[in-house]
């Protein structure tokens, strides 16, 4: 049922990705302490809607050649659903298009911009550092520009909703278009052209002043100008670009959730990896629990989809085949789908044919050859071995009660007790009558607390809490501004870089001087001045702060508005935005459809006890162009049509002078009741009447049958009885 519902998908655009993580850690055990891993990838592919159309777990390292064979039944299962695939989404565009142009003739092999912009790191500097954040953010909007008639749309769905039409809002909603190859160069080469200028003011800085530290955007040497050549040919083939909407739509919009969502790419495949290592977690999988959950994961992230991309409605319950069943008996009753009470039930179809080898499944090669014998799995301890740990176990074991003795003292007692009669009261051992109050045992409920709260309570309401972050600084209170300037204060006094943190100006003695002015402040506080209170922070948060307010100050300098380089830029992204035709346009997600009468039966998974090829023959299939949406129904006990039964149909080996070949009956019964035998016979003939005076042959003295019944007997006493029925019948 799943790899039917998966194959049922259809796909304008594949994305595919491969991963090296999962895989390893599918395990299979060959004997005690000896496990192996099969795997060394697994694939995945999704289509412009992110639902996933194929994956398979591999032997080997990334490649087509792996699912090459899997790639041509897809091909054919596309054109077996009515669509085709146009755009083929991979890491390494041109190292593999030429495979891919073989088994998708015609297709746009392009790049995905996650990995694009992933590549950049061996050109940085520093990847941690703000300038190479800073880079990203400007590459980023190099690579995506939002057309005018996508902010239109956005500003008038923004409207018919009763929401402000803010820009903020409208560049949040809209889906930005990665722009043909000439345009998409210049808007790169001005991000490149600018930061260079960059890095050359901070050369010259640094030859004035050689204590200079500031670092710069991109490396020395050749390795970032290849990085830097490698990425611009990406773009000038046209890799990156989307293409035109009459060739595929990217842009795909639901109408129930109002949200658009884009279909280029394989960030949905890498968001997939993400959550199924978190389902997966442990060191070691074993084969069984990663065909169960790598399976339902897949199929149950579809269904999420469906629903949230697509604007479906969520399925009743999992088990359609059992929602199939029960449509298909009110259907069948009469009853219509609103009388019903729930929808029609959708069911992928079978591809026979035409099958990928999805998941665990494998197809040998042609010339695959068994060298070795697989021998029998045999148990580590042989029978001796169990018998001795046996019998080691049970040697330290006393089977004879030791408390035997005293129960034979308690039962004495007992009877003792017993012959005292009633005069003994009982003992109220548990206290029956006596009243408790079991209020002291109840536990005391307290009300619900954050983790500050708890934090705070734990610490004697004197917590250390880190400084908020700079670009908070519209939110600040008053505490936080306080605590602000009261770092800018002390600062001056300590080293960053300081070896020994305990020194007069390392951090330890800093978070020190620190605490005691914050102890200071409270003492004036209680003293009854008028100050602020801040609160203690450890030598950690200081440095980090410390951290973070240089590489503000130092995003600050980069974005200020007299930047020359920064306005050239500004200017070449405004110039290529107006001057780009409309490329991408939103269209409206479609549901998938599985009543493609194309692709053979419905399927039928669990929990039906019966095989899923028997059950399916207990249904019939609607193939009516006016009854796509009629679920199906059982089949009905049509009585079908027998062959014209001929002498020829019968063959050689038929004894026709003994049978005959039209009842079936034997010739000397034919004989003996006077019908016509062979092709004069008539298949409705009656063998059990006489043919004379219809009488039950059963009923007739012997050899006084069909042509031999004269109704007159010359000896009554042979045949009394036949003679006293005939006359009560008016025969004779």
């Amino acid at each position: 049922m799943q790899d039917a519902k998966m194959r049922s998908i259809p796909a304008s655009v594949l994305k595919i990705d491969f991963n090296y993580k999962l895989a390893p850690k599918i395990k299979v055990y060959s004997g005690r302490g000896k496990p192996f891993s099969p795997h060394k990838t697994i694939c995945c592919m999704h289509n412009e809607d992110a639902l996933t159309a194929f994956w398979k777990l591999c032997a080997g390292s990334e490649g087509i050649n792996l699912i090459q064979p899997d790639l041509e039944q897809l091909v054919k299962r596309q054109e077996l659903l009515g669509t085709k695939v146009k755009v083929f989404y991979v890491d390494n565009c041109c190292g593999v298009r030429s495979k891919i142009l073989l088994i998708f003739p015609g297709v746009l092999v392009l790049l995905d911009c996650f990995h694009w912009q992933q590549r950049w790191d061996p050109a940085m500097y520093d990847t941690k550092s703000e300038k190479t954040a800073m880079f990203r953010s400007l590459m980023q909007r190099a690579l995506f520009v939002t057309e005018d008639h996508e902010c239109r749309r956005v500003r008038d769905l923004l409207r018919s909703q009763n929401k402000p039409a803010t820009p903020r809002e409208v560049l949040k909603r809209a889906k930005a278009t990665i722009p043909p190859p000439d345009t998409l160069e210049k808007r790169v080469m001005a991000v490149i052209h600018s930061l260079v200028e960059k890095d050359l003011e901070i050369d010259k800085q640094r030859a004035a002043d050689p204590e200079s530290k500031e670092p710069r955007f991109f490396k020395r040497g050749a390795e970032a100008l290849n990085v830097i050549n490698n990425q611009l040919e990406h773009v000038r083939n046209g890799c990156l670009s989307d293409p035109h909407d009459t060739v595929v739509q990217l842009h795909r919009y639901n109408e129930r959730t109002k949200k658009t969502h884009s279909g280029r790419g394989t960030s949905s495949v890498e968001v997939e990896w993400r959550c199924l290592h978190r389902a997966l977690d442990t060191p070691s999988i074993g084969l069984t629990r990663a065909v169960t959950d790598i399976s339902n994961f897949f199929e149950d992230m579809n269904d999420r989809k469906r629903v949230n991309r697509l604007g479906e409605e969520a399925e009743e319950t999992s088990r359609t085949e059992q929602l199939q069943a029960l449509h298909g008996l009110a259907s069948s009753c009469g009853f219509s789908s609103e009388e019903i009470g729930f929808k029609t039930p959708t069911f992928p179809k079978g591809l026979d044919n035409m099958q990928e080898f999805i998941g665990f499944d494998y197809k040998l090669p042609r010339n695959f050859n068994i060298d070795d014998i697989n021998e029998e799995a045999i148990d580590d301890n042989s029978d001796d071995e169990k018998e001795e740990e046996l019998a080691d176990f049970l040697r330290d074991i006393s089977f004879v009660d030791e408390n035997s003795e005293e129960e034979a003292e308690i039962d004495e007692r007992n009877q003792d007790a017993e012959e005292l009669g009633s005069d003994v009261e009982p003992v109220d051992v548990f206290c029956m009558d006596v009243e408790v109050d079991y209020s002291i045992y109840v536990p005391e409920l307290i009300e619900k607390e954050t983790t500050c709260e708890s934090f705070a309570r734990l610490t004697k309401e004197q917590p250390w809490i880190p400084f908020r972050n700079p670009k908070e600084a519209s939110v600040f209170d008053s505490v936080d501004n306080a605590e602000c300037e009261m770092f800018d204060e002390m600062k001056g006094s300590y080293e960053r870089h300081c070896k020994r943190l305990d020194s007069a100006k390392g951090y330890k003695t800093f978070a020190k001087a620190w605490n005691l002015q914050a102890l200071n402040l409270f003492k004036a506080q209680l003293d009854g001045q008028d100050v602020t209170l801040v609160r203690r922070k450890t030598c950690r948060q200081l440095q980090e702060h410390f951290d973070l307010m240089l590489k503000h100050e130092e995003l600050k300098q980069l974005s200020e508005k007299n930047d020359p380089q920064m306005a050239a830029m500004e200017n070449v992204f405004k110039q290529t935005r107006r001057q780009m035709l409309p490329q991408q346009s939103a269209v409206t997600c479609r549901p998938i459809n599985y009543n493609n009468n194309q692709t053979g039966r419905p399927l039928f998974g669990v929990p039906f006890a019966l095989n899923a090829e028997v059950a399916a023959n207990a249904f019939q299939q609607n193939t009516g162009n006016n009854q796509l949406n009629v679920p199906i129904v059982y089949k009905t006990n049509a009585q079908k049509e027998l062959p014209t039964l001929t002498r020829s149909t019968l063959g050689s080996k038929f004894k026709a002078n003994t049978f005959c070949w039209r009842c079936g009956c034997r010739k000397k019964k034919h004989n003996r009741l006077g019908v016509p035998f062979g092709d004069n016979c008539e298949e409705n003939c009656s063998h059990e009447q006489c043919a004379k005076c219809w009488m039950r042959v059963e009923e007739h003295p012997k050899g006084h049958v069909g042509p031999f019944c004269t109704g007159t007997v010359s000896d009554k006493s042979d045949y009394e009885d036949w003679w006293k029925q005939c006359n009560q019948t008016g025969v004779i």
